[in-house]
């Protein structure tokens, strides 16, 4: 994942980026237990860039919702922006209007192609933020 500012040219140094998804099956939590098991943060580089390694998200069981990952930045001065979903190439949960959107983000697109790479499925995105933060 790469963050970059409004002008789409200054990459986010310092945003911390928090991820949630579900597991395999589509859920957040085990029976019994509250919460989101899967979720991390982390903190941009000098690049704009972060990474997470997790699994595949499943898609919620009985719902016709395509399968995604939660984003979500954080800045210093209590500053809180959700980014739109990861979503993944091929779902056919995928609604025409989320890829309508998702093209009309160009490179920008939050529908993105899974790829090997070293073995590992992997998802690369890039996001630009619609106003400034301070980071």
């Amino acid at each position: 994942m790469q963050l970059f500012a409004a002008d789409d040219a200054r990459p986010l140094v310092g945003a911390v980026v928090f991820i949630y998804h579900t597991d395999e099956a589509g859920h957040y939590d085990r029976p019994g237990l509250r919460g989101w098991r899967l979720h991390a943060w982390a903190r941009s580089d000098a690049a704009g860039r972060v990474a997470f390694l997790t699994v595949r998200p499943g898609p919620y069981p009985g719902r016709d919702v395509a399968a995604h990952v939660h984003v979500g930045l954080d800045g210093p001065q209590g500053q809180r922006h959700l980014l739109p979903d990861v979503l993944f190439a091929g779902d056919p949960r995928l609604t025409v209007a989320q890829q309508r959107a998702s093209t009309a983000a160009g490179r920008h697109a939050n529908i993105r192609p899974v790829t090997m790479v070293e073995g590992r499925a992997t998802v690369d995105i890039r996001y630009r933020l619609p106003g400034e933060f301070v980071f």
